[in-house]
């Protein structure tokens, strides 16, 4: 086997193994800008949704399902509301509320999840 070939197979196989570690990791929901939004569709959220540049309201008015399997943070303390028009929960994990939220027409968690909320 020449060093060409060698090092493409190489190649491959890091290329890979990043790639599923990526997949693999629970990635953050970041809220860039500061405006007030307003965000449609369907969001899937292994991660954090992070509001930190915010000054105004989030508004989802699609779905939003949470799929973190380890503790999941919405929102920062002393920012802004984010509000969704539907809130799925489908991993077992805690789910912790920092910012004002109000669900529009539908929570759904599977058993034994637990949402908490910080006042």
């Amino acid at each position: 086997m020449n060093a060409t070939k060698l090092f493409s197979r190489a190649l491959v196989v890091v290329v890979s193994i990043f790639f599923m570690a990526a997949v693999a990791v629970g990635q953050n929901l970041i809220l860039g800008g500061t405006a007030a939004a307003t965000y449609g569709g369907t969001w899937n959220v292994k991660g954090n949704i992070d509001n930190t540049t915010k000054t105004g309201v989030v508004d989802f008015t699609g779905t939003v399902t949470l799929k973190g399997t380890a503790t999941q943070a919405i929102g920062i303390t002393t920012k802004p509301a984010i509000n969704f028009a539907t809130l799925t929960s489908s991993a077992p994990s805690t789910k912790t509320f920092a910012v004002n939220s109000t669900i529009g027409t539908t929570i759904n968690t599977l058993r034994r999840h637990l949402l908490s909320i910080q006042l």
